[in-house]
């Protein structure tokens, strides 16, 4: 037998049956029932003899009074109980339970005690936590504050707004410069200049497709031509001048468009060429027409090509310079090539035997807009001057005459180049 307490007399301890098999006392449990005082309630100190006890089915020893055969027991009778939920943030329905009943929770849980405290939610899956968490794809709105330090995959053509500073590999700017101009920077910032205010020559026309003009010939029916005089090859697609009315009646003098199959024979077609750069037309529209016979080509001085220079390109130190390859008849009769600038001639070249030539040809502004040298080739020669306001929109043309209607010129290509002052 054990006992426990200090200070005061404490109840005895048994580890030994209660009850033998014949369901009496074991002597230990007689000793200490007859040897103990039970406190019943109240004053009262009863004499063991007042007291019996019973081991019920599961093996608990109950006490009773042998009077009144009450149940004596530590615990009394809960008359009430109350449940109080503190700082939770829920509130109990039930209480308090004075017989018997159920407590009911409600409310929202604080954040202090494990809850959200948030009655809604949104989106799909896992709780979210501060520490890393994995988001699939979340809509944040429009954050106040956010940091992309490690974000990947960010769309420059959708996802970016603003102007991306120099600083930031940008160019500072919000739109690009007009056609044919070039980035530029002062030092400072960058912008969109034209090559010639920055030194730079730029190729400003060209003519790659072939002008000729051809000696007399004849035409039949549909655009058929037969030149008198062959070319020096069968050119295919070229532009030809044909005077007014030789390809029918009402045809007005003009470059035309043709397709030569020989160095003679050619088809004719409504497509003409009047200037800036010849094209091919993708479908060239054949004439439906009586031929009018034999015509006799002009010895007139004929534009083959012209473009137009905008006022203001030469300024007061640029210059225009042009490359042109011609072929012609080798023959002892004159065949003239000019080059104008506006009114000013600035180029003059007779062949004769040769069966062509190269020029390297153009002009130069003498420090006013209003005043003009020619560019000469190497060797001997006389600048030609002019006075052309270059202010003005002029026009840049080739110039061709048979002296001989029987001769031929042809303007295989040509390129104007502006060079600008510096």
């Amino acid at each position: 037998m054990t006992t426990s307490g200090q200070g005061q007399q404490a109840f005895p301890q048994l580890d030994v049956p209660v009850v033998t098999s014949e369901g009496m006392l074991t002597p230990a449990w007689h000793r200490l029932f007859m040897n103990s005082w039970l406190k019943l309630g109240g004053t009262t100190s009863p004499t063991p003899s007042t007291v019996y006890i019973q081991q019920d089915a599961s093996g608990k020893v109950l006490f009773y009074n042998a009077g009144t055969n009450a149940l004596i027991g530590p615990a009394g009778t809960v008359t009430s109980v109350g449940f109080d939920p503190g700082t939770t943030g829920l509130t109990i329905g039930g209480s308090p339970i004075t017989t018997s009943g159920t407590f009911v929770l409600s409310g929202t849980l604080a954040v202090t005690h494990g809850g959200t405290g948030t009655t809604t939610s949104t989106g799909t899956g896992s709780v979210v936590l501060n520490n890393s968490p994995s988001l699939i794809t979340p809509n944040l709105g429009t954050p106040s504050v956010l940091t992309l330090t490690n974000a990947t995959g960010l769309p420059l053509a959708s996802g970016v707004t603003g102007t991306l500073a120099i600083a930031h590999g940008g160019t500072g700017l919000t739109a690009v410069g007009a056609n044919g101009t070039l980035l530029q920077s002062n030092g400072t910032a960058l912008s969109y200049a034209a090559p010639s205010t920055l030194g730079f020559s730029s190729k400003i026309g060209n003519s790659v497709v072939p002008l000729v003009l051809g000696s007399s010939g004849s035409m039949g029916n549909n655009g058929a031509l037969t030149l008198s005089t062959a070319l020096p090859a069968t050119l295919g697609s070229v532009y030809i001048w044909l005077p007014a009315g030789a390809i029918s009646g009402a045809s007005l003098a003009g470059w035309y468009y043709a397709i030569f199959s020989t160095t003679t024979l050619a088809t004719v077609y409504k497509e003409t060429y009047s200037t800036g750069t010849p094209v091919i037309p993708v479908s060239p529209t054949p004439w439906v027409s009586t031929g009018p016979g034999a015509y006799t080509q002009t010895t007139s001085t004929i534009t083959t090509w012209q473009m137009t220079i905008p006022g203001g390109s030469l300024g007061v130190a640029g210059a225009i310079r042009i490359i042109a390859t011609w072929g012609n008849s080798n023959t002892a009769n004159n065949k003239v090539l000019t080059a104008t600038y506006g009114t000013f001639t600035f180029s003059l070249l007779t062949q004769s035997t040769s069966l062509g030539c190269g020029q390297i040809i153009g002009l130069s502004a003498q420090g006013v807009t209003g005043a003009q040298c020619s560019l000469l080739a190497p060797g001997t020669g006389t600048p030609l001057l002019g006075a052309v306001d270059s202010t003005l929109a002029q026009t840049l043309a080739l110039q061709a005459r048979l002296v001989v209607a029987s001769d031929y010129l042809i303007l295989y290509a040509a390129t104007a180049e502006l060079l600008p002052g510096v």
